[in-house]
Parts: structure tokens; C-alpha cells; sequence
């Protein structure tokens, strides 16, 4: 027989209480089978397992695979399936029909994307020579030379010191809760 960690109850008048769940051991380390949660760790801790993508036995985690079933991978077909692999990723949320991301399917991915967009610059510049003896100067307000001459440039979707788009984060290690 299991020994009780905790009593959950609770009290009706200030003296008399009724005890309302006992939890064992083993019922504090369950969860819910599915739960991806993010640690500060190199490994899982009990009870998850690595969201890396690997092929697990059906029967050997039952409760996970009547969770997910094959939404990330069916493995082999028929004794395996695959845990969701977000190495590297950053989360989504599934849009279910809100209208944003239209199209997503539960536990399907995407690469990476930049939206086109541009960025246009001008320059004007002058060789007139004033009689202090120096040149490209113009003052904003004043009437345009004819000498002027305009210069621009186009950066549409040019990557500067990186190969993707990315804001600040921190790595933490993904794990699905398997029981």
C-alpha cells in the first residue's frame, strides 16, 4: 500500500474539516502527459523526456501517446511515435482559427521568414567651390544648386552579420511531461 504525502482538505467551520483527495508518491509525480515545460538544466527531470524529436515506444508511454498520438511524427508506423523536436525553436502558438496564421496544423513547423520590405536612402552632394575653398556644402532651406548631383541606394533585404532574424533570448532545455 501506498503511503500518504499529503492530506488536501478543507476546513467548513474554523474546527471541522473534511479531507477531500489524498496524494501519494507516486500521484505528486504525475502530471499531465503532453505538458512541454522549459528547465534549467541538461537533463529531464523525472517523468519528461527531451522534446528532441525521437522515436518512442507506444507501449512504454502509453499516456503520452493517447496525448499527442502522431501529431509529430508516427515513428515507425506502428510500435513507435515521435515527441515534438523544438530544439532550437521558438514558440508559436496554434492559431485555431483566429485569423493570423492561417493554415497551421498542430504540431506542424516553419522556417524561418522576413517579410520584404526596403529601405531607400538619397544623398546630395555638390562640387561647387565657395570662396572659403570649401565644396559640398549646402544648407537645408536654401535654393538647390545646379550642380547638384543625387545619389541613393537600395538595401531591400540585405543580412548584416547574421544568417536570420532574431530578438534577445535564453536557452532553456524543452521537456514533455510523459505520465
Amino acid at each position: 500500500m501506498a503511503q500518504i504525502k499529503r492530506a488536501i482538505y478543507k476546513v467548513d467551520n474554523g474546527t471541522d474539516y473534511d479531507i477531500i483527495h489524498f496524494e501519494t508518491e507516486e500521484s505528486m509525480v504525475k502530471g499531465v502527459s503532453g505538458k512541454i515545460e522549459y528547465f534549467a538544466q541538461s537533463t529531464p527531470p523525472q517523468g519528461y523526456l527531451k522534446c528532441n524529436g525521437a522515436a518512442i515506444s507506444r507501449t512504454a508511454y502509453p499516456e503520452l501517446f493517447a496525448a499527442i498520438g502522431t501529431y509529430y511524427g508516427a515513428g515507425d508506423g506502428s510500435s513507435t511515435f515521435n515527441v515534438p523536436d523544438i530544439r532550437g525553436d521558438f514558440i508559436r502558438c496554434l492559431d485555431d482559427n483566429r485569423g493570423v496564421d492561417l493554415g497551421r496544423v498542430l504540431g506542424s513547423h516553419q522556417e524561418d521568414m522576413m517579410a520584404n520590405h526596403r529601405h531607400t536612402q538619397t544623398l546630395k552632394f555638390t562640387t561647387r567651390t565657395y570662396e572659403n575653398g570649401n565644396g559640398l556644402k549646402y544648407t537645408s532651406g536654401e535654393s538647390v544648386p545646379d550642380d547638384v548631383t543625387y545619389t541613393g541606394w537600395d538595401t531591400t533585404n540585405n543580412r548584416i552579420d547574421s544568417t536570420e532574424t532574431r530578438p534577445k533570448n535564453t536557452a532553456f532545455l524543452a521537456c514533455i511531461r510523459y505520465c
